[in-house]
């Protein structure tokens, strides 16, 4: 189980990274070119309001800044589904360790101590184990990209 979650583990994080990048770039060049036209503004805000031309500006900078926040919604929501997704498949991981380590200790599913099974003390430190074991593999992938 550990070593499928070892290869499976990094290949998401590659997908979900390719695209989360994608979007970041798009968010990326969307606030430049924002914060350039709010700053413009802000330089002209004397000529706008002798103009009589500051509810028009107002609309145009709360369109602007809308799509801004949209922006920043999609990339933040894509953030929170992977992390989600790779805490579900960690605690699927997980319990599949657990359920093998009971059954093991039920004497239903042998260890590979032919025919031994695990005792209680190994068996509680294997499943200890299991959450560092993910923490230090996701810390790996994250390093990597």
């Amino acid at each position: 189980m550990l070593l499928v979650s070892l290869l499976v583990i990094p290949m998401q994080m590659i997908v979900i990274g390719i695209g989360a990048e994608e979007l970041h770039k798009k968010h990326i060049n969307l606030f430049v070119k924002y914060s350039a036209v709010f700053y413009n503004r802000l330089q002209t805000i004397a000529e706008i309001v002798n103009l009589d031309n500051f509810k028009p500006q107002y609309h145009f900078l709360a369109e602007k800044s809308k799509a801004l926040n949209k922006a920043t919604i999609t990339v933040m929501r894509v953030a929170v589904l992977s992390s989600a997704v790779l805490e579900l498949f960690v605690t699927i991981a997980i319990a599949a360790i657990a359920i093998y380590l009971g059954m093991s200790l039920l004497g239903i599913m042998n260890g590979p101590n032919y025919g031994k099974g695990y005792d209680f003390r190994v068996a509680l430190f294997l499943l200890t184990l299991c959450p560092y074991f993910f923490l230090l593999c996701a810390e790996v992938c994250q390093c990597l990209s």
